[in-house]
């Protein structure tokens, strides 16, 4: 491009036209002014100097319109030129716009200082009425100004990706604390639940120890840690209930969700003499769980069929034999109220 920019410049006054040298020697005097960036000047100068230019070729009107355009490029490359230099510090108030532009940050787009290297190419006329010396200065000018251009955007830009991958590292790195942070508290968290499942379970052995102690002082065997129910379908699937005479059951005031939830479901579906006959049906575990026990009556209670289990601590007194309404034997285990003392 900057080749074939100075070819058509340099075509113009070395092909011998001697309109040209003619107009040229007019105006050096204006050349040392706009070399000098005295444009005001230049312009005074000119108005003295382009009466005289009387040419068949090239009339006074062309030649001072061609002296125009070529002082506004002079103008708009020292305004780039300056632009230049005061982002040269300042590139973080800046920012590139592709390849060829750059322009302020933040600012509103019909207020925003942008250039961009269009403008340095555009408005220069191809033909230039003045010295090669003016001309060489005019090549030269347009060439540095627009490697200073690319070198500034080239810079912006690198800088912008630099800034980009700050971000990135910065946005990672924010997602590896929080990752961390979730992770410490996580296993904070479960520190925590094992700290008061531990708790949990001594101060639970220490409540089983301390009934099992209750239980044998008041001439039981001891204490099981389990409901009546879990007592029942744990025999039926692994026999042993000779192990539980005369042992306790029920569900200790540190844990009692699970006589709770069972109890009410043990119901009393016949009112004996003696005692009571508790029925239980229920599917649970994907098997059909179904069995009845016998419970002493408590002296002073009236008890009625379908009434629920009474959660308390229970005593395992072996089992018992009892003809049913239709004349049939049966042999069911036999409960009574605990007393311990």
């Amino acid at each position: 491009m900057f080749r074939l920019f100075l070819f058509m410049v340099l075509a113009v006054f070395y092909t011998g036209s001697a309109n040209a040298k003619y107009i040229s020697e007019y105006l050096s005097d204006v050349e040392v002014l706009l070399l000098e960036k005295k444009y005001d000047q230049a312009d005074v100068e000119f108005k003295k100097v382009k009466k005289s230019v009387q040419n068949q070729s090239v009339s006074g009107s062309i030649v001072r319109l061609i002296y125009k355009d070529t002082v506004d490029w002079l103008k708009k490359i020292d305004e780039i030129t300056n632009f230049i230099e005061r982002v040269d510090g300042n590139e973080e108030l800046y920012k590139a716009n592709g390849n060829y532009g750059v322009s302020l940050k933040n600012c509103q787009e019909r207020d925003c200082e942008r250039y961009d290297t269009g403008m340095i190419n555009s408005g220069l006329p191809s033909s230039l009425p003045f010295s090669s010396n003016l001309v060489a200065y005019v090549n030269s000018y347009r060439k540095q100004t627009i490697e200073s251009f690319k070198a500034l955007n080239m810079r912006l830009n690198e800088a912008a990706e630099a800034e980009k991958q700050r971000q990135r590292e910065e946005r990672k790195a924010e997602r590896e604390r929080k990752k961390l942070e979730a992770k410490l508290k996580r296993e904070k968290e479960e520190q925590e639940r094992q700290r008061k499942k531990n708790e949990k379970r001594i101060a639970i052995d220490n409540e089983v120890a301390k009934i099992n102690k209750l239980a044998k002082s008041s001439g039981y065997s001891g204490y099981s840690n389990m409901s009546l129910i879990a007592m029942i379908y744990k025999t039926q699937k692994e026999g042993g209930l000779e192990k539980h005479l005369n042992n306790i059951v029920g569900c200790h005031d540190l844990d009692k969700k699970p006589c709770e939830r069972w109890y009410p479901k043990l119901k009393a579906i016949q009112v004996l003499d003696d005692g009571i006959l508790y029925s239980f049906s229920e599917y649970s575990g994907r098997e059909y769980v179904n069995f009845t026990i016998f419970a002493d009556r408590e002296k002073g209670k009236i008890y009625q069929e379908g009434q629920s289990f009474e959660n308390s601590y229970y005593v395992f007194n072996g089992m018992l034999s009892y003809t049913t309404v239709a004349g049939a034997k049966k042999t069911v285990p036999s409960f009574s109220k605990a007393e311990l003392h």
